[in-house]
């Protein structure tokens, strides 16, 4: 069947909005209907049957043609159309194959006629098209990847604490939009994530683009930026031990550099990243700072940074964890530009450098290519003002957006924190300017009291809402719902919480105290190592024990050399297995002779040679 019908007729040509106009006429008020198909232009046996209702399908001003008619009625239709955006808002949308299945189950339960596929089971694809065609209002996308934690972290509840702890902290600094900071780190890889599409023969089946390597070198990179559209030169951290200047070549102006062993972020490189952002942004007791991050562990357990956001009028608000993805500006407008004018720069690369690879000394000048071009005033200002929090909007989001946290039924577990949320609110920081009188002509508006997530004042749901189906499409592909209690992990994780406030500040110096006594007990029950080989445990080493216990009862036991490396038993490592030559008696390690553990029987190659060459005299 073609996918675009061409008309050949030229009946049902007629306006629909005369042809309602015409009957409103002819049924009330009285007139004609001769006169009425004269004046609105419309066929006269058309209007007759219209008016006498006696069409089955084609009724008012319907138009219908040919004897095929819809599998479904278009109640069903819309119906399943509310079913579908349903399944998609809660993150479990559904995809052509599972729409063509669902189709063809409705039409079996409900008993329906249809012209399905009963071998397969399944609808057919033009359906498929038709049905799009009819609602224009679904289009097949291509979904992002959210994980189940975000899904269940960003509900109504959580989203509704952050903004009103925000709110007070806002209130009580009076912070503008050029003083109120986000930052985050991203990954820059050698390799990019994803190539653009590029002109190829049709019909070949395999398109292929040069990359520098399979996985490629990565390295981090630290951005931040205010509301107000001002970005600090960013840092770079790289995985090595030392530091070349190599790597500064080309990096934005003002950049600073840090290396270790992963490259990640880590406690050290965040505090040496702090002490750029002063130097930066030069808070001070009249013009405060306001910093806004992720609860990575750098950020929310670095003691020495919070002392020194206290003492330079810095005020530090943690994140809700599992929502960055809505709630953090760089994430909603910088990170996704800049990954792709990343991914751009590497190919302009390769293109211009053709039969050389992508190093970790050449990511600096590439980064630097795409970061001009990402870090736009403009994205960060829609970026903050996206989220809500310049300006300050607890309403920008909606029922629709809280959904997919409905799935879990279930409060989402917060960090238990050892002090209230009024304790923490009501704190200053140290050498911070004194609480200002807010107005209230000029205080923000406040947002709605929490509740829990599952409490939407979302449209009355399917099973509610009376079915035009027998059998409700609710019933044939039910809504996603947690089956019994989530189980949760141990380790609680930092919720939104004001990381310079006093009794966040207390709770790291207790467990900063309580680690460094751990240690000092530790060391201190910490037995040193047995110098003598003859005393050492035996349940640190179980491999070969026979073995072992066979060579140490030997009187020339720190004689023994292994076969092939020559390594004395006496200078051998803990826990290495020995085995010994059942021809020459001497005795080798089992990674050096190549044999497994549990093998009784060997036979060194020195040996092995000498039997071969005496079978081969015997021959001659």
């Amino acid at each position: 069947m073609p996918r675009t019908y061409h008309r050949k007729s030229n009946r049902q040509n007629w306006n629909a909005e005369h042809m309602d106009t015409a009957l409103q006429e002819v049924l009330h008020n009285g007139m004609p209907f001769k006169t009425a198909a004269r004046i609105f232009g419309v066929p006269l046996m058309s209007l007759k049957r219209r008016a006498k209702n006696k069409n089955v399908i084609a009724k008012d001003s319907i138009k219908h043609l040919g004897g095929k008619t819809t599998t479904f009625t278009n109640d069903q239709e819309n119906e399943l159309i509310r079913h579908i955006l349903d399944l998609e808002s809660r993150m479990y949308g559904l995809t052509t194959t599972d729409l063509r299945r669902l189709a063809f189950q409705l039409a079996e339960k409900n008993h329906i006629p249809h012209h399905f596929s009963r071998e397969k089971q399944i609808a057919g694809y033009d359906w498929l098209a038709g049905f799009t065609k009819r609602h224009p209002e679904i289009a097949l996308r291509n979904p992002e990847a959210t994980s189940a934690a975000r899904a269940r972290g960003f509900n109504k509840q959580v989203v509704t604490k952050f903004f009103e702890l925000l709110k007070n902290i806002i209130e009580k600094h009076n912070f503008p939009p050029h003083k109120i900071y986000n930052v985050d780190e991203t990954s820059v890889s050698t390799v990019p994530g994803k190539n653009s599409k590029i002109f190829a023969k049709r019909g070949r089946k395999q398109v292929a683009r040069v990359t520098s390597a399979e996985r490629g070198v990565s390295a981090t990179a630290v951005i931040c930026t205010s509301a107000g559209g001002v970005f600090v030169p960013p840092m770079f951290i790289f995985s090595r031990k030392r530091m070349k200047l190599e790597l500064m070549d080309g990096t934005p102006p003002g950049s600073i550099f840090g290396c270790n062993e992963s490259g990640w972020m880590k406690l050290d490189m965040f505090e040496r990243w702090f002490d750029h952002f002063l130097n930066f942004t030069k808070p001070s007791k009249e013009e405060p700072v306001l910093l806004i991050l992720d609860g990575h562990l750098s950020h929310t357990k670095n003691l020495n940074v919070v002392t020194k956001a206290r003492e330079n009028s810095v005020c530090i608000l943690c994140l809700p964890p599992h929502t960055t993805h809505k709630l953090q500006p760089l994430d909603v407008g910088v990170m996704y530009p800049l990954s792709r004018y990343m991914d751009q720069s590497l190919e302009k690369w390769m293109n211009n450098n053709p039969g050389r690879t992508v190093t970790v000394f050449q990511i600096g000048k590439i980064f630097s290519e795409a970061y001009l071009k990402a870090a736009m005033p403009s994205n960060a200002i829609n970026a903050f003002k996206k989220t809500g929090i310049v300006p300050y909007d607890p309403d920008v989001f909606i029922d629709a957006d809280f959904v997919a946290a409905d799935v879990t039924d279930q409060r989402y577990d917060e960090v238990a924190e050892r002090s209230s949320p009024s304790s923490v609110l009501n704190e200053v920081p140290h050498n911070s300017p004194a609480r200002e009188t807010v107005n209230h002509g000029d205080s923000l508006e406040k947002s709605p009291l929490p509740g829990p997530s599952n409490q939407l004042d979302s449209p009355i749901p399917d099973e509610v809402r009376e079915s035009s189906f027998i059998m409700a499409p609710t019933v044939c592909h039910p809504l996603p719902k947690i089956k019994g209690k989530r189980q949760v992990r141990q380790r609680k994780s930092v919720g939104t919480v004001l990381l310079t406030s006093t009794p966040y500040k207390s709770m790291l110096e207790e467990e900063k105290l309580k680690k460094d006594e751990a240690e000092e007990k530790k060391k201190q029950n910490k037995k040193p190592k047995l110098a003598n080989k003859e005393n050492f445990n035996p349940k640190q080493r179980t491999k070969k024990k026979e073995k072992v216990n066979e060579i140490s009862s030997d009187s020339d036991a720190s004689d023994a050399e292994c076969i092939f490396c020559c390594e004395t038993y006496t200078n051998a490592k803990d826990g290495e297995g020995w085995i010994k030559c059942s021809k020459c008696l001497r005795w080798a390690h089992d990674a050096c002779a190549g044999v497994e553990e549990d093998e009784d029987h060997f036979t060194c190659d020195l040996c092995q040679s000498c039997t071969s060459v005496k079978y081969k005299r015997q021959l001659f």
